[in-house]
């Protein structure tokens, strides 16, 4: 986890907006729910934009003193905090290392999840197998209503968990194609910057959810954590590579 050190300035909230780059990656460190995004216009019309604390919104800073922090302002900062990273081996190491722990811990548990999930959906098949064959063994004209509503409520069950193991399996194999690399890293982080200045905000704001698996702001010290996504560490360098390809092919005239 990367920490710093942020000042900011609170202001008074309104509706949501599509350009917010840090929309559910932000959580209050106080009390640990999300911070939403918002925005406000003053009487000349400027906008202002910033993340508030869920649960001050709803029941009061008496609750959760963390009310509002400009959007621009820790925005900003975390983007600063990854840029900065490329002058820092030891936060490198740092990041890579962590990611990489989280990576494995991961491995471990979806691993665990593919074995229970394989048992329970090959139970649940031998049961409906059980049921049909008593079903058939009747031969009444007239199937056993309660027999059919269990068979209709294992199916149910065989659909959920076969969709459920499709997706362990998914992020498991997407866990396990590739560690996180060093090099691949710091050459990624070399390119983030000449690259972001030419994303458009929803591209920006996608780097950041591959990249980043959390952002805890603590409104009392200042202090902003930011947990880096294991899998995002790792295919970061592709993702930049591919956006500054991109920017530089040239545009086709008509």
């Amino acid at each position: 986890m990367l920490k710093g050190q942020a000042r900011t300035k609170g202001v008074y909230g309104g509706n949501g907006h599509p350009d917010a780059l840090l929309k559910s990656l932000l959580r209050c460190g106080h009390c640990g729910h999300a911070m939403i995004h918002g925005h406000t216009r003053k009487r000349t019309g400027t906008q202002y934009r910033y993340y508030v604390c869920t649960t001050s919104q709803k029941q009061g800073t008496d609750v959760c003193p963390t009310s509002t922090v400009p959007a621009g302002a820790i925005e900003e900062f975390v983007v600063n905090q990854i840029r900065a990273l490329v002058t820092q081996p030891e936060m490198i190491r740092q990041v890579v290392t962590e990611a990489e722990t989280v990576r494995m811990n991961r491995v471990t548990e979806l691993q665990q999840d593919v074995t229970t999930l394989e048992a329970h959906l090959l139970s649940r098949q031998h049961a409906g197998q059980q049921l049909t064959r008593v079903l058939e063994a009747e031969g009444a004209d007239t199937p056993n209503t309660l027999i059919l509503e269990q068979l209709q409520q294992l199916e149910r069950e065989i659909t959920e968990t076969s969709q459920a193991l499709t997706e362990v399996k998914h992020e498991l194999l997407a866990l396990t194609a590739r560690k996180v690399s060093m090099k691949e890293f710091r050459a990624a982080l070399e390119l983030f910057d000449p690259v972001w200045e030419v994303l458009y905000p929803i591209e920006r704001a996608r780097i950041l959810r591959l990249l980043i698996e959390q952002i805890d702001f603590n409104a009392g010290t200042g202090k902003i954590g930011i947990t880096f996504r294991p899998t995002g560490v790792a295919t970061l360098h592709d993702e930049m590579t591919s956006a500054q390809q991109l920017a530089t092919q040239p545009t086709e005239e008509a």
